[in-house]
């Protein structure tokens, strides 16, 4: 599927890009700065319901909406050891922490949208990013987190979850309004 860069919206800090497809609709990528305090998820829920009201009215035809990695952080204290963090019980405690955090994301916006949403969500202790996850809304209905299992450079030492049978089942493909997803 190619795409090409079509309109850009700006809301406060932040800006909208449409990415239009050749032929399969089009996909709107919510670009955030830095210094946004991304451990708020109410703050977080406020900016991606300024987004849909934004492209309901400026650009109806979006069909997903995409944001950065890390959109919204957790962050945790702790010392324990990498390969504590590279257990089964760790990666579920994790997935089932951010379902119960960012339930505001349903319960606010995202039950309403017209399109699907997927958002990108970081853990980190310290200045690792011990789990990386993606949420998945279809069209407000259902929500699915998703969580990295291919680890870059020195993530394998602590990546939650990874190399463990709970981490493998992981969905690889999902369902969008414009197809298949891997």
């Amino acid at each position: 599927m190619g795409t090409r860069i079509g309109e850009r919206y700006r809301i406060i800090d932040y800006s909208i890009k449409v990415l239009r497809s050749n032929d399969d609709g089009q996909i709107a990528q919510v670009l955030h700065p830095y210094w946004i305090y991304r451990n708020d998820v109410y703050q977080m829920s406020t900016i991606l319901n300024d987004v849909e009201s934004v492209i309901s009215k400026e650009a109806p035809q979006v069909e997903i909406v995409l944001t950065g990695g890390g959109f919204i952080e957790f962050h945790f204290e702790s010392e324990e050891p990498n390969r504590y963090w590279r257990t089964d019980s760790v990666l579920k405690n994790l997935v089932e922490t951010i379902e119960k955090k960012t339930e505001v994301l349903s319960n606010l916006l995202l039950q309403n949208s017209d399109r699907d949403y997927i958002i990108g969500v970081d853990n980190k202790i310290v200045d690792r990013g011990i789990g990386q996850f993606a949420l998945v809304f279809a069209r407000g209905e259902s929500k699915k987190v998703i969580w990295k299992g291919f680890p870059v450079d020195e993530e394998s030492k602590w990546l939650a979850g990874f190399g463990t049978d709970y981490a493998r089942s992981c969905p690889r493909i999902i369902k969008t309004a414009l197809g298949k997803v891997e």
